[in-house]
């Protein structure tokens, strides 16, 4: 009579023992092996995992720990990292690969559009103008004989035609000033000065000078009188 070599149930993890004339062999499950099927096959030889997930081996099986952005049994597919709507204030978000970016507004700024934009902060108004935030925009308050979006150009202070009585105005970087005809004087020409020797009252050579409402003849030696007549 035969030994059954199967009797001491050689076989590991559920292996089918086979009798044969002084010896056995084992028919294992998936995923055992070994003369008494006794090792377990590590499943992660294969590299299973995509997109740098980590295999762990296990029995009968392997799972796989996924990086940041990956999901799925073998870290196969990209998470849409947008559904959570991250992106605050208005972004919009762009779905990447392992990530996600979000285009802000114009008046905001930070990764997920978090910061208010302060358009006043760089200082756009020169020569002491005073900047008023807006949305999206700013304003300058500018100070007296500057101009401009940003007080960037000096007023023509002549545009207004402050020089009276055909006077001409003279445009300076912060004022201006008249140049009068005669009679008149003064800071826009206002003033009259009735210059008595306007009309040439002095004849056959006199030099009038004058005076106050009044003027006087210097007459030639050979001439006399009051306008050397």
């Amino acid at each position: 009579t035969g030994v059954d070599e199967c009797e001491t149930r050689p076989c590991q993890n559920g292996g089918t023992c086979v009798d044969s004339i002084d010896r056995y062999y084992c028919n294992c499950r998936e995923n055992y092996g070994g003369n008494n099927c006794q090792y377990n096959e590590n499943e992660c030889d294969s590299d299973p995992c995509e997109n740098g997930g980590e295999c762990r081996d296990q029995i009968n099986g392997y799972t796989c720990v996924c990086a940041d952005g990956f999901t799925g049994l073998n870290c196969e597919r990209d998470e849409n990292e947008c559904a959570s709507n991250p992106c605050t204030n208005g972004g919009t978000c762009v779905d990447e690969i392992a990530g996600y970016s979000c285009v802000c507004l114009d008046d905001r700024s930070g990764y997920n559009c978090e910061r208010y934009v302060n358009e006043c902060s760089n200082n756009p108004c020169r020569h002491n103008g005073q900047c008023r935030d807006m949305m999206n925009q700013y304003y300058c308050i500018c100070t007296e004989t500057y101009g401009g979006k940003d007080c960037g150009y000096t007023e023509n202070e002549c545009s207004s035609n402050p020089c009276r009585n055909r006077g001409t105005c003279h445009d300076l970087a912060s004022g201006y000033y008249c140049t009068c005809p005669e009679p008149w004087t003064g800071k826009t020409c206002e003033r009259c000065i009735n210059n008595d020797c306007s009309s040439n009252p002095c004849r056959n050579g006199g030099t009038c000078v004058d005076g106050y409402n009044q003027y006087t003849c210097v007459c030639p030696s050979d001439r006399t009188g009051e306008n050397c007549d």
